[in-house]
């Protein structure tokens, strides 16, 4: 006879986690239910021996610490976790704290059983471990914005749900809203997350050139066959030709993976287009829309989403300091008055270009308005202008202190001062991205 496995089900919602139990025996599991921490150290305390856990999420940020918890003491066994509904920066924190996998709400009861029975398959404990041990350093600023926008929260669910599968899908929105960040965030929930992500921009390339670097002998994209995830930015703008290539790649791959020959590629579009649009217009084949867009998420403008806003401002600042030891820098009422009625025509990338110009233009802790406004106006100087969601932080900073250096003509007092460090650590950071040319003539970098 079957051994049956046991499964601590931890959740606050007496109901819920009666149901969960009762779905769960039928399929053949032994299930000990816990409602919060005390019970868990409990239980976790017994000599009762645990396959796998379930932990509701609507604890809280209590519940993380559980869930963590949970991950230390039941030594390398699956955990899920629910997630509510849209909240994509607790599921991405629940799988950074240890949990193999998230379902989020609302769900069908038979999904957490068909779950579990799939996590039993993954050994996914070894390439946690490595990544927590390296304080998740790949994945460290990922940190989606629980929207406060209905839409915005509709494509977020759409996401989180189409991100555990294997279609192919379609990010889709203006420039600046974040399709290459939200790539990030598809590919880090998705099963295939310690697989690699590459990223092929497809602007620019002629039909021979993108040819030879998807498809190009031993060295082409599309020819390496390396499971992971590859994410084609702006992908109508390739050649129709090309377009048909990779189309009769997809449907290849999908025989193989159908014959459990190989895993392959997970392929990602991103586009200022609706597929519709781009096939109407020429751009794309509608082999290559069938194929590529399996799901759409479409990404609204800022302009749509102003209640986010001071979520992103607050988030943006507060990684600028961490990432990069600056003082935390706050917005006064009126800056954030500012920032939220502008119109942002250069959606997120736009606001955080803005931040970091403000941070510049500000030597107290707080961000007053006149810098948001002077921010604004500058945002198009002559100085490089990048975006954290881009991940290139070493570029951020430079940008940060060669503009600080700019806006202070070179003086380092004062740009250590607005900055929030120490003259001895702005001197190291001149020196480590080569702007001695915009230090004030006389200014000694000996420290």
């Amino acid at each position: 006879m079957e051994e049956w496995r046991t499964i601590l089900l931890v959740s606050p919602d007496q109901g819920a986690s009666e149901a969960i139990a009762a779905d769960l025996a039928a399929a053949h599991f032994k299930v000990v239910r816990a409602s919060g921490e005390a019970e868990v150290s409990y239980c976790l305390q017994r000599t009762t021996v645990f396959s796998a856990a379930v932990i509701d999420l609507t604890l809280g940020e209590r519940g993380l610490e559980v869930l963590e918890l949970m991950a230390e003491k039941l030594a390398g066994k699956p955990i899920l976790a629910l997630i509510p509904q849209a909240n994509l920066d607790l599921a991405v924190r629940a799988l950074q704290c240890g949990a193999y996998d998230y379902l989020l709400k609302p769900l069908l009861l038979e999904e957490v059983a068909a779950s579990l029975s799939v996590l039993f398959d993954r050994p996914f404990q070894q390439q946690i471990d490595a990544a927590r041990r390296n304080q998740w350093l790949r994945e460290r600023y990922l940190q989606p914005v629980n929207s406060r926008v209905t839409e915005m929260r509709r494509q977020m669910q759409l996401l989180g749900l189409l991100a555990r599968t294997e279609a192919p899908l379609l990010l889709v929105g203006e420039s600046g809203v974040g399709k290459t960040f939200y790539s990030r965030v598809l590919h880090f929930l998705s099963p295939r997350r310690f697989e690699s992500l590459t990223f092929f921009d497809c602007r620019n390339k002629s039909g021979a050139e993108a040819l030879l670097d998807l498809f190009g002998h031993s060295r082409g994209l599309f020819v390496r066959q390396q499971p992971g995830v590859l994410v084609l930015q702006e992908c109508f703008r390739l050649a129709l030709s090309v377009q048909n290539r990779i189309v009769a790649f997809m449907a290849e791959q999908e025989q193989f993976t159908a014959a459990g020959t190989g895993k392959g590629l997970r392929v990602i579009g991103t586009s200022v287009h609706l597929p519709e649009q781009a096939v109407d217009s020429g751009q794309a084949s509608r082999y290559f829309r069938q194929a590529i867009a399996g799901g759409v998420i479409e990404l609204p403008p800022l302009a749509q989403r102003r209640e986010d806003i001071p979520q992103l401002a607050d988030l943006f600042l507060s990684l600028l300091a961490g990432h990069f030891g600056l003082e935390r820098k706050y917005l006064s009422d009126g800056a954030m008055q500012r920032l939220s009625e502008s119109s942002w025509d250069d959606n997120v990338l736009g606001l955080q270009r803005t931040l970091i110009q403000a941070v510049v233009l500000s030597e107290g802790v707080e961000i007053e308005e006149q810098a948001i406004q002077t921010a604004a106006v500058e945002e198009n100087g002559h100085l490089l202008q990048l975006n954290l969601s881009s991940f290139q932080l070493d570029r951020v900073e430079e940008s940060l202190i060669g503009q600080a250096l700019h806006h202070h003509s070179g003086n380092l007092s004062r740009t250590a001062s607005t900055l929030g460090i120490s003259r001895g650590t702005l001197y190291n950071k001149i020196r480590k991205y080569g702007l001695e040319n915009l230090t004030k003539k006389g200014e000694s970098l000996v420290g």
